[in-house]
């Protein structure tokens, strides 16, 4: 039997639907109408869906605190769409939390938080490299603009070198 599943409870619990292999989806969705802050667990979704019938994740207007390392690892999501609904800190993770996972802005994302080039995820005025994509791979280039790389950013991708722009204003790694 496959299905979906819509959670209504703020905290996912660590290894909470790790292997659910039937599992074609989760949808996180408050009962009040009024968004809930969520703390996704480490390896909550672990393993799970198939390559028969995938998996998706519906994060809708929900508050996104905290993502666990290897929260999706294995599974069959090819793509998470964020939006402000995500912390900062629900990203910090990046590539551990997102491993094999395309992370993208929501279409018609204005951009108040985060901003999207070359794969990779920054605050909104790129002074921050939050992650790069795991399926992004070659040479990439660090923006001037950019002071602070996150922890993890890097984890997992496929670059072979990385490189910093000219006038780079770099100050801190991870």
């Amino acid at each position: 039997m496959r299905g979906n599943i819509t959670l209504n409870t703020p905290n996912i619990g660590d290894g909470a639907f790790t292997g659910c292999k039937n599992l074609t989806g989760v949808k996180l969705d408050s009962p009040a109408g009024e968004a809930l802050e969520f703390d996704i667990g480490a390896r909550a979704f672990e393993n799970c869906g198939s390559i028969a019938y995938g998996f998706t994740v519906d994060f809708g207007d929900e508050i996104i605190r905290t993502i666990g390392k290897n929260a999706f690892t294995g599974s069959r999501i090819k793509k998470i769409a964020i939006n402000d609904s995500f912390a900062l800190d629900a990203l910090r993770l990046g590539g551990t939390s997102f491993k094999g996972v395309t992370v993208t802005l929501a279409d018609g994302y204005d951009g108040s938080l985060y901003a999207e080039e070359n794969g990779a995820i920054y605050t909104a005025d790129k002074s921050k490299l939050l992650l790069m994509n795991t399926n992004i791979s070659g040479l990439f280039e660090v923006p001037a603009s950019v002071t602070e790389i996150g922890s993890y950013a890097f984890a997992n991708s496929q670059l072979t070198t990385v490189t910093f722009a000219d006038a780079s204003k770099l100050t801190k790694i991870g």
